[in-house]
């Protein structure tokens, strides 16, 4: 038997081909994506379903190229609420050790 946390994640699985690509956010890195892709790690921390993880790290790689940068990113510009995503990037360094995520956090924090 499926717990909701595992019904709501599939749910999101098959309705949104990664957050950041959908129309209504027009590739922004929001705090409500943020929001949804904590959620999502907190399901790939508690299971380690690795479906959770490549759902994170393939939303965050539309942000992020393979030099660090983040798309569309300035640093004048943000605020406390753009750092809701950033904090996906700790996991993401974690786990892979890629570079990218390392001047990413380095550039949010």
């Amino acid at each position: 038997m499926k717990n909701y946390s595992e019904i709501a994640l599939n749910t999101l699985f098959e309705r949104y081909d990664y957050l950041c690509k959908e129309k209504i956010y027009h590739g922004k890195w929001s705090y409500d994506i943020g929001v949804v892709l904590q959620g999502v790690k907190e399901a790939y921390e508690q299971t380690g379903d690795k479906r959770y993880f490549d759902y994170i790290q393939n939303t965050m790689d539309f942000y992020i190229d393979e030099n660090g940068r983040i798309k569309n990113y300035q640093m004048d510009a943000m605020n406390i609420d753009y750092i809701n995503n950033g904090k996906c990037l700790f996991l993401l360094y974690k786990e892979t050790g890629a570079s990218k995520y390392k001047i990413a956090l380095d550039t949010l924090y």
